[in-house]
């Protein structure tokens, strides 16, 4: 189950990335805008990515 939580995120991010480079190469007057959405999205994916981590590590000890 937690396999397929982590493919649905990553999927989610993936895309959300991808639009957001697509569309800043399209309207270049809102550039700076989708770069901080590509931001903000990374920043979410490596916070999650750390936390299922140290979650994992604790579980095992």
């Amino acid at each position: 189950m937690q396999k397929i939580k982590e493919l649905t995120f990553v999927i989610i991010v993936v895309l959300l990335i991808g639009g957001s480079l697509g569309l800043a190469y399209i309207d270049k007057d809102y550039r700076s805008v989708f770069a901080d959405i590509v931001k903000l999205s990374l920043g979410g994916y490596v916070g999650w990515v750390t936390s299922a981590r140290q979650n994992d590590q604790n579980t095992k000890k």
